[in-house]
């Protein structure tokens, strides 16, 4: 940097004094390791009740909640039901057939958008559509042949 010296400020702080300190000041420039910060503050919520910590960190209540949370260890269960799980299905195919693909699934999303269901189709649910229309027009060229 072409320097030979910098200025400084010396403060005589205690080491929780030093912990808060280094919580808000590092927020004001940079950015954040999330879980770096998270085990800051999880030392400052050992020492400090969360009032304290609330007026003296730059964080709102929910976003030191979520920071505290980070972490804490995962609690997984398994599926009531094995064939609850989903299950992968994987297709290579050329870049003019995916477009072809793309363009149905957009298509079904419309359709399916349009029934008034509040819930986003995930595209499972319009491959299973277009499959179940597909299927429909199958059977019913079934039945015409065998009429």
């Amino acid at each position: 940097m072409g320097r030979s010296f910098a200025d400084c400020v010396v403060w005589q702080l205690s080491d929780e004094q030093a912990l808060m300190l280094l919580a808000s000041i590092n927020r004001l420039s940079g950015q954040d390791d999330p879980y770096r910060r998270a085990a800051l503050l999880e030392e400052l919520a050992g020492r400090y009740h969360e009032k304290e910590l609330l007026k003296g960190l730059p964080d709102a209540r929910k976003q030191l909640q979520k920071l505290l949370a980070l972490n804490k260890p995962v609690r997984l269960s398994s599926p009531a039901v094995l064939s609850d799980l989903p299950c992968g299905m994987t297709f290579f195919v050329s870049e003019e057939q995916k477009a072809t693909i793309e363009k149905a699934l957009k298509q079904a999303r419309r359709q399916v958008g349009s029934s008034g269901s509040q819930d986003k189709p995930t595209r499972g649910d319009l491959l299973v559509t277009i499959a179940n229309i597909y299927l429909m027009g199958d059977e019913q060229n079934v039945n015409e042949e065998t009429a």
